[in-house]
């Protein structure tokens, strides 16, 4: 949506003398949109034309980025009025803001005695003239370097202005600033300058064609009354000491032509501002920064933007301070504002919170890692290299508890497990590894009994049978299974790798027995725990079988054997039992151990 404001206006230009229509215009500012353009209608330039007006045109009615201009490159900044002969000298002193290749665009114009504008009444000569140099036009030349010690640069009968006068300067026909009210005489006025002189405020100006007296310091009237020189008065006349401001927006000139039903037409120039007052469109993020091996990360605005735009052209996008050094104390997330500023100097902010990764800072690599023997061993160590981050490290490994950082970076006499180690630097950078320290698994010792034979149930081994009355190694006993010769008490020693331990004793009792001239039976396992097998052999006639407790009590009896009967247990406790067998001929007892469930 285009805005438009009355800044001015400008007087009627170009009418004709039997014009049916007359035109006359206003001066406008129009601002740019977010796509960096504006249009206008024809008729916002008019101010108050007449006539039957039937049409509006205008030279120029879309505008963009392109019109924006900086303020005119000229500038009245002092008018004169001298004390010598004539009240000389008289003229004004001009400011050159930027290089001018040609100076006709521009004239001079006295309205004297408040009696309106003159209009333009010297245009300079197609000259040039370089930025930041000032341009002296003055009524004549001897009196003026009689004053200051030099000559006027252009001398024209227009500066033949009194202490009541004020001064209009022209660009392209357009009125681009004014010294004092041009329909007002000046005399006992607050802008008087009679015999004196007045000076425009640095950092002001141009004004258009409305007299701003605040930007003006003056004399007083009469101030150089009696002085010779510039040199020698009391109240000298500034000379060169204007300094201009840096920002500020121009004008361009439009103009409007208006036409009534017969053909007639009239028409007048507008000063038309454009301006941009839509700040940049900020494009912000909140990246997650790496720190580097040290460390440490500096952030600077080209991590935090985005990709921000403007309508029309960007200045800067920044931050304040311009780079921010962090480092592993700053890793909670930071809030940072970054600003961006175009070139008409609309500004604008947005926030990013940033966070920080410090995992590759310190690298905790494991050189070595010496695994457990045998189970339950405490031969196991960790060899560690710690590299990165500054300064000295700490060390925490988890096995003592987390947190206390009073660890070495090696351990030894460790047992099998997994072990965390957190390394930490001076900045408070961290570093971690997870090392696995492996331990054999527990030998088997355990041994199965099937009548007289004793099987190890460990595999893949080594075995070596021993005595358990004097624990002395049985000669040639080396197999899994070992059947002994003769009743006793027997071990065996189990052996993987480097690790050996020994199985607990199992006794053997049914080594040669025949059974008193009754068929011989056998018993396995023994020891046992849920369940005993019994076998018989040649058994005739009728028998029956008792279970008995040490007491003599009966537990169980069984009869009309079978050539292999199941004695459960598992309602006996641990202990010493007889199993007896009854015939015909007589009975035979042997000795059953039963073991804790």
């Amino acid at each position: 949506m285009k805005r438009l404001m009355l800044v001015g206006s400008f007087a009627l230009w170009g009418a004709g003398l039997n014009a049916q229509v007359s035109a006359v215009c206003q001066d406008i500012t129009v601002y740019l949109d977010e796509t960096g353009s504006a249009t206008i209608a024809p008729e916002d330039l008019d101010g108050g034309s007449t006539g039957p007006i039937v049409t509006y045109t205008a030279s120029q009615t879309t505008f963009d980025c392109g019109d924006i201009v900086n303020p005119p490159a000229l500038i009245i900044t002092a008018v004169y009025d001298g004390p010598l002969s004539g009240g000389t000298p008289k003229g004004v002193e001009l400011y050159v803001r930027e290089d001018i290749p040609d100076l006709s665009m521009f004239g001079l114009g006295s309205a004297n005695n408040g009696g309106g504008t003159d209009g333009e009444e010297f245009t300079f000569p197609a000259d040039a003239a370089s930025a930041g140099t000032f341009i002296y036009v003055a009524s004549e030349s001897t009196q003026f370097t009689n004053w200051f010690g030099f000559a006027p640069d252009y001398t024209s009968g227009s500066m033949s202005i009194n202490g009541d006068d004020a001064v209009e300067l022209f660009m392209g026909g357009a009125v681009i600033d004014v010294f004092g009210d041009i329909n007002v005489d000046g005399s006992g006025q607050p802008w008087e300058y009679m015999d004196g002189w007045a000076y425009r405020n640095d950092l002001t100006g141009p004004d258009g064609s409305d007299f701003t007296m605040a930007n003006w310091t003056f004399s007083s009237p009469n101030a150089l009354d009696g002085e010779t020189s510039n040199a020698t008065a009391t109240t000298p006349i500034p000379i060169a000491t204007f300094t201009p401001s840096t920002s500020g927006t121009g004008f361009i000139l439009v103009q409007l032509n208006v036409t009534d039903g017969l053909g007639s037409n009239d028409s007048c120039v507008a000063m038309v501002t454009v301006l941009d007052t839509l700040p940049p469109v900020m494009a912000c993020e909140s990246p997650t920064i790496m720190l580097d091996a040290t460390g440490m990360a500096t952030i600077t605005v080209d991590m935090l933007d985005a990709g921000t735009e403007d309508n029309c052209e960007l200045d800067s996008v920044y931050m304040v301070p311009a780079s921010i050094t962090v480092d592993c104390s700053d890793l909670e997330s930071m809030d940072i504002m970054i600003y961006a500023v175009d070139i008409h100097g609309n500004l604008d902010s947005c926030l990013n919170t940033v966070s920080f990764d410090a995992s590759e800072v310190i690298s905790a690599e494991v050189v070595s890692v010496t695994d457990v023997t045998c189970n339950g061993d405490m031969d196991g160590a960790i060899d560690v290299s710690s590299t990165g981050g500054s300064g000295v490290y700490t060390f925490d490994w988890d096995n003592d508890g987390t947190g206390d950082d009073d660890d070495v970076e090696d351990l030894s006499g460790l047992s099998g497990g997994t072990y965390e180690l957190v390394v930490t630097d001076e900045n408070g950078c961290m570093g971690s590894v997870s090392v696995d320290v492996e331990e054999p698994a527990e030998l088997v010792l355990t041994i199965t009994q099937s009548g007289a034979d004793l099987t190890a149930d460990a595999t893949g081994t080594s075995y070596q049978w021993i005595d358990c009355s004097d624990d002395s190694p049985i000669s040639g006993e080396t197999n899994q299974t070992f059947t002994p010769t003769q009743n006793g008490d027997y071990a065996c020693i189990i052996t993987d790798g480097d690790c050996s331990d020994t199985t607990d004793c199992i006794s053997v009792t049914d080594v040669g027995v025949e059974g008193n001239s009754i068929a011989p039976f056998v018993v396995y396992p023994n020891p046992a725990q849920d369940v005993l097998f019994v076998e018989f052999s040649g058994l005739e006639g009728e028998a029956n079988l008792q279970l008995l407790d040490l007491k003599g009590n009966v537990l169980q009896t069984r009869t009309n054997l079978q050539a292999k009967e199941t004695i459960g247990l598992t309602e006996l406790a641990a202990g010493v039992y007889v199993l007896r067998l009854n015939t015909a001929t007589g009975s035979t007892d042997q000795k059953v151990i039963v073991m804790d469930k």
